[in-house]
């Protein structure tokens, strides 16, 4: 049993097989079959498309063609925009490297944010729509203002740990924070924390959730080392400035000598 559907799982399973290992044509086929439509499964479609080389430019002029008067994205065409589908909607454009469409959805996000830096979903504070969020700001920091949101938004989730510096008890969570955040806080105690947690859920398998993909694959992302890229160049601000950016950092494949 699995906390998410099957194209999250296969999804997730093969970002980190591309990440970590090798990705099966295979699951990339099963994936580009899945016919749901909302926009969350089209971006994934797209970007696990991307993760293997393969044409997604219909499904980007699909995607792009939801896009809102506002800039952002909905849960499907005609639908208000949210917080979540408008990130998902960027992660998947700079995957497919397709960029007409992300100013206007950067611009909607940085609107969207509350004052406590949180991004909500069903007008309430939500984690996972601030992580997701946090990782769609960051993979354009360089090019647009967007580190003073990210900083905000980075707080939020920072103040929602748990004393023992995981989220919501939850891997899956945990997870997906974690790879929101490890580029723009201190390694520690963040990592160790965050690590330990992972390793002592861990099953005897050597799955995470009872067997669950989805966990699974997130939680493997969170416990492997990582390697930090040099600094991305400074975006200017209107003053000429320079505006700090977050280092992107990527995960260390498994040695299989």
């Amino acid at each position: 049993m699995s906390i998410a559907t099957a194209l999250q799982n296969r999804a997730e399973a093969a970002q980190t097989l591309k990440t970590l290992s090798t990705l099966p044509a295979n699951l990339v086929d099963a994936i580009a079959g899945e016919t749901e439509g909302n926009t969350e499964y089209l971006a994934r479609r797209i970007a696990s498309l991307a993760f293997a080389g393969r044409d997604a430019s219909a499904l980007v002029v699909e995607l792009s063609a939801r896009q809102n008067s506002d800039g952002g994205f909905g849960g499907g065409p005609g639908y208000d925009s949210n917080a979540l589908d408008t990130g998902w909607a960027l992660i998947a454009l700079k995957s497919a490297k397709a960029f007409a469409a992300v100013s206007p959805a950067l611009g909607y996000l940085i609107l969207a944010q509350a004052s406590d830096g949180s991004y909500s979903a069903a007008g309430r504070s939500d984690v996972e729509s601030t992580a997701v969020v946090v990782l769609a700001l960051g993979l354009y920091a360089s090019q647009f203002e967007s580190f003073a949101a990210i900083s905000r938004a980075v707080l939020y989730l920072l103040a929602q740990r748990t004393p023992a510096g995981q989220w919501g008890n939850s891997a899956f969570l945990t997870a997906t924070v974690y790879a929101a955040i490890h580029d723009v806080v201190p390694l520690e105690p963040t990592t160790t924390a965050v690590r330990g947690f992972l390793t002592a859920r861990q099953g005897a398998d050597g799955s995470w959730d009872n067997g669950d993909p989805f966990s699974t694959s997130l939680a493997l992302r969170g416990v492997r080392p990582i390697r930090c890229r040099a600094p991305p160049r400074p975006a200017r601000s209107n003053s000429g400035t320079s505006s700090p950016v977050p280092i992107r950092c990527s995960f260390r494949s498994i040695s299989t000598a």
